[in-house]
């Protein structure tokens, strides 16, 4: 259990990485699948030395960082196939609906503020994934309590 919560504590830490840096890619117009991508290279990184640390006890090897990433990319589709996917169907709807709540809001802040909201549920779509790949596939010898 101790693994669990210290997992995702560094989960949540790297959630504020990747939306932090969502945030001021998407204000240079950076794409939002690219952004994504970027945010997510950030967030792994940060998230396997601090999970490889203090979660499982596990020295700093590239080739571990390397099956890491490589499990964390399965999460990384699960986030960029709902982000594509709620981009196509929920982006306008929901703008749309702001607009008409928040009329003094600007299109642009609001459209910021949506897709913040939804790359925030991508990726906690995609932690669970994670949490398995990582307990599972990269740090078996040191199972969580």
């Amino acid at each position: 259990m101790r693994g669990l919560i210290s997992f995702s504590f560094v989960g949540v830490l790297g959630v504020l990485s990747n939306l932090a840096c969502f945030y001021v890619l998407d204000f240079f117009n950076v794409w939002y699948l690219l952004n994504a991508c970027l945010c997510f290279a950030l967030a792994v990184s940060q998230n396997y030395i601090l999970n490889a640390t203090f979660t499982f006890k596990h020295s700093l090897k590239w080739r571990a960082y390397l099956g890491y990433v490589g499990a964390n990319l399965f999460g990384l589709c699960v986030n960029l196939s709902i982000l594509a996917l709620c981009q196509k169907l929920l982006l306008e709807p929901c703008l749309e609906l702001l607009a008409s709540i928040f009329l003094e809001l600007d299109s642009s802040v609001l459209r910021r503020g949506v897709f913040m909201c939804l790359q925030a549920f991508c990726i906690i779509c995609a932690f669970i994934s994670n949490f398995l790949f990582a307990k599972l596939l990269i740090y078996k010898e040191h199972q969580c309590d």
